[in-house]
């Protein structure tokens, strides 16, 4: 069983990336807790064959909730919601900069694609937060506009043709909903 498997992997107080360029190593430093000082329990390593792996194994498990990783030194927070769009927005405070929207196609997900979910996004934005998001739907476009986003379209990947892509124009929500 991998390392990332273990239920206890999840909750990291803070997740380095570093690079040498003179060796042309490169290290995921993924430090769990350190209260009662650094490196109390030891040190471990695993190699990974490339950098897609290595970040890929610090992907939290499927367990609903707000997980939160720390990249770059700390100076990028990820937070990964886990469970129905609306009631995990609703209890989020926060000032994005920027969202990636997974939800599937319109069609095949349409309790995400909601106006509720437009207006929990403008309410969370930094101002000129931007968005992408695999889908081109009509009411995606749409929803999003009238939220206060300019919205375009982009060149999709694979088999896709179109996703779309944009940032927010409107003055966002003063006061963000409490704190998970």
């Amino acid at each position: 069983m991998s390392v990332f498997a273990h239920a206890e992997f999840d909750g990291h107080e803070q997740i380095v990336h570093a690079f040498d360029a003179d060796t042309g190593l490169r290290a995921i430093i993924a430090v769990h807790n350190t209260a009662r000082g650094p490196a109390v329990g030891g040190c471990r390593m695993w190699p990974y064959t490339d950098e897609a792996a290595a970040l890929t194994a610090l992907y939290p498990p499927p367990v609903p909730g707000f997980h939160r990783r720390h990249l770059a030194g700390g100076r990028v927070v990820l937070t990964l919601l886990f469970g129905p769009v609306e009631d995990m927005l609703a209890s989020l405070s926060a000032r994005a900069d920027a969202w990636y929207l997974d939800g599937f196609a319109p069609r095949a997900n349409p309790d995400m694609w909601t106006p509720a979910l437009f207006q929990h996004m403008r309410r969370l934005s930094a101002p000129g937060a931007r968005f992408a998001t695999f889908t081109a739907a009509g009411d995606v476009r749409r929803g999003l506009a009238e939220a206060g986003f300019a919205v375009g379209k982009a060149p999709g990947f694979g088999r896709k043709r179109d996703c779309l892509r944009g940032e927010l124009i409107a003055k966002p929500d003063p006061h963000p909903a409490a704190s998970p």
